[in-house]
């Protein structure tokens, strides 16, 4: 293992279809193209009405290029530069639109398996919205009352996993808990995602204590995003 970007303030990460990354970054309030090597950040998505953003947490991006990110208030200044925390869309080579604002802190966030649908947790509840073929979003229903996360990832039979405390729960895409993975030497689990040369590990990160952080990982019988 090796340190790819020192001090990079990012928090949630995604990579387009290009293979570009990209970060959702808290520490001045920018949604980010992150070069690799070397880290060098530009800027697109930095300011809504006038304002910063106050603390990008997650993001998720389309086929198509069009960015989704949420700007919680966790790690924002204070006072927060935004008047609401909110959700975001950026259509490529555009500026960001919010398409929701009522959902409390929002922080986890992802796409269906299909694109067709956008996934996005806040305090009470994990919301979907139905994401058009322009990359557009329609009007977002619960999908899971009471739910929260903080990462999410989806597998190849589109179930969502979901980050809470010390678990990892999976959904179907009808908002059925079809399952938990119980990460009880951690303090609280905080993100999940799909890898190896099969794409059948799960990696979970961790925070908390010396003995209560870290990265694990977890052999699941079916593929996750990447497929």
């Amino acid at each position: 293992m090796s340190i790819a970007v020192p001090n990079s303030g990012t928090n949630g990460l995604a990579i387009n279809a290009a293979g570009e990354l990209f970060g959702a970054k808290h520490s001045d309030g920018t949604v980010s193209k992150i070069a690799m090597p070397g880290g060098t950040a530009t800027p697109v998505a930095s300011m809504f009405m006038g304002a910063r953003f106050g603390s990008p947490n997650d993001l998720t991006i389309h086929s198509n290029g069009t960015i989704y990110f949420t700007d919680p208030s966790y790690q924002a200044p204070s006072p927060n530069p935004q008047t609401a925390t909110r959700v975001y869309r950026v259509a490529p080579g555009g500026m960001p639109t919010s398409f929701e604002d009522q959902l409390g802190q929002p922080n986890g966030i992802t796409l269906s398996k299909k694109q067709d649908v956008l996934y996005v947790a806040g305090n009470s509840a994990i919301k979907k919205f139905p994401v058009m073929a322009d990359g557009s979003v329609g009007t977002g229903t619960t999908f899971v009352q009471g739910g929260s996360s903080d990462g999410m990832a989806v597998d190849c039979a589109d179930n969502l996993y979901t980050t809470k405390g010390q678990t990892v729960t999976v959904y179907d895409s009808s908002g059925t808990s079809i399952g938990t993975l119980n990460m009880t030497g951690l303090q609280e689990v905080t993100n999940v995602a799909f890898g190896g040369a099969d794409h059948k590990t799960l990696y979970v990160t961790g925070q908390g204590g010396m003995n209560q952080k870290g990265l694990f990982k977890v052999p699941m019988n079916v593929p996750g995003f990447p497929y």
